[in-house]
């Protein structure tokens, strides 16, 4: 009992910290999404991706897909909400305070109504990383599981992301690890796979992980049974982009409206954006077009797909290969299954041009899954926790911090941080692939 009042009061403690911090700024992106749902809502979804913002805002167009841009209408329709019900009040409630209305009126709040889904989705996360925790460590008494949500809870990559900042990355990790959860420890591949389309639908970085989900469900159930739990997905996929459609091929719209507006949209066209990485190294940030040319004439786009592609099919092979041998026990493939998790974003926020500072934060789970009786991927966490705020923080500047801002300003910071980040990526590839698997520590 004092154990679930303890867990209680450690999730109600991690959203009042967030609500608390959530009403101090937003970063400039939440303009986008404000945007973004009041369009929505004033001039309907029909032909929405299809409308050019920048020519009637000034601002970019929705990259987003359906799913974010219904949760971000549904908070503006709130916000009308909250308006008209405090006239109600006001009309019919003699003592209702009537300065309320005006301070409705001049105080926009919309820009942080935008963030409790995010918010929502951190505390969704920690619950996720605990139930996991208590599964890696089964009938051990142990506080790891504790220790594990706690690091999510009060992890600055988390809610300087979601809280601060105003970001949705949290939404489809939050999606994207509980389907990953059920589909590993309860068997409900529906409900798994629904959700993991739920997270692809609410942010395109989830991609990604499809064919690492793919080689779960491959090893788990038929191929018949694939295939009607791919129609299904598909299903709901397209259901999702029927309100958004206007005209043209409605069978067709919803794949080629998320490969043209959404996944290949344009987006800031440089070889880094504020991402320290490999690019970032190379060129800077935001200085080299990732469409211009580098070694053998091949773009640095290309070069980053060859790389990243060929990482991560090293990392899917070797996964295959050795889920489906019966001598291998259920722990060690649930690990070789984090380990796939936690390689692939790192090997794409690495190599890929293009890419967020933001964009860490879908490795950071699967690598705290790992950690436990185990110092070096602990030490690994807590620092690719500390590098995913610090390159936020590099970007934003909020809250002025004056000693890390002195500490971010030198190049040789972020070339010191960035090469240690390549070094934990190239110990944890050497990890994955030649200690055996009965000399890897169970988890």
């Amino acid at each position: 009992m004092l154990k679930k009042h303890l867990l209680l009061l450690l999730l109600i403690s991690g959203l009042i910290f967030r609500i608390a911090i959530s009403f101090n700024t937003y970063s400039g992106d939440v303009t986008n999404h404000m945007i973004w749902g009041e369009d929505a809502v004033k001039h309907g979804l029909p032909g929405y991706y299809e409308r050019n913002f920048e020519k009637l805002y000034g601002h970019t167009s929705p990259n987003y897909p359906p799913l974010a841009i219904l949760f971000f209408s549904f908070l503006y329709l709130i916000k009308e909400w909250i308006y008209q019900f405090a006239w109600f009040l006001n009309f019919h409630i003699s003592f209702f305070p009537s300065n309320f209305i005006y301070f409705l009126k001049d105080f926009d709040y919309y820009p942080y109504l935008l963030k409790f889904p995010a918010i929502f989705s951190d505390i969704g996360i920690a619950c996720i990383t605990y139930l996991f925790a208590q599964k890696i460590v089964g009938k051990k008494k142990t506080k790891w599981p504790v220790i594990a949500l706690l690091l999510v809870l009060f992890n600055p990559a988390y809610f300087y992301n979601s809280a601060y900042w105003g970001q949705t990355d949290s939404i489809p990790l939050f999606f994207l690890l509980t389907s990953f959860f059920l589909l590993i420890y309860r068997g409900k591949i529906l409900t798994s796979t629904v959700l993991f389309t739920l997270g692809i639908l609410s942010k395109q970085t989830v991609v990604i992980f499809i064919p690492l989900y793919l080689i779960i469900l491959y090893r788990l159930i038929s191929l018949k049974t694939l295939v009607k739990i791919f129609l299904v997905s598909l299903l709901v996929f397209w259901l999702f982009f029927l309100p958004f459609f206007r005209q043209g091929n409605l069978l067709t719209y919803p794949f080629t409206t998320y490969l043209n507006k959404i996944l290949l949209s344009p987006g800031i066209p440089f070889t880094s954006n504020h991402a320290f990485n490999i690019w970032y190294l190379l060129t800077g940030s935001r200085l080299t077009l990732a469409s211009s040319k580098f070694i053998l004439n091949i773009s640095h786009t290309m070069w980053g797909y060859l790389v990243t592609g060929f990482l991560s099919l090293l990392i899917l092979f070797k996964l295959f290969r050795h889920s489906g041998e019966q001598s291998e026990s259920r722990i060690v493939v649930v690990k070789n299954i984090l380990y796939a998790g936690f390689l692939i974003p790192l090997a794409s926020f690495l190599f890929l041009t293009k890419m967020h500072e933001r964009h860490l934060i879908l490795a950071l789970p699967f690598l705290l899954l790992l950690t436990y009786n185990n110092k070096f991927l602990l030490v690994s966490y807590l620092f690719l926790s500390l590098f995913n705020f610090l390159n936020m923080y590099h970007n934003w500047w909020f809250p002025n911090i004056q000693i890390l801002m002195f500490f971010l300003s030198s190049p040789l910071t972020i070339i010191f941080l960035t090469y240690t980040l390549i070094g934990v990526f190239i110990l944890m590839l050497k990890n994955y692939f030649f200690i055996r698997n009965k000399q890897i520590k169970q988890i």
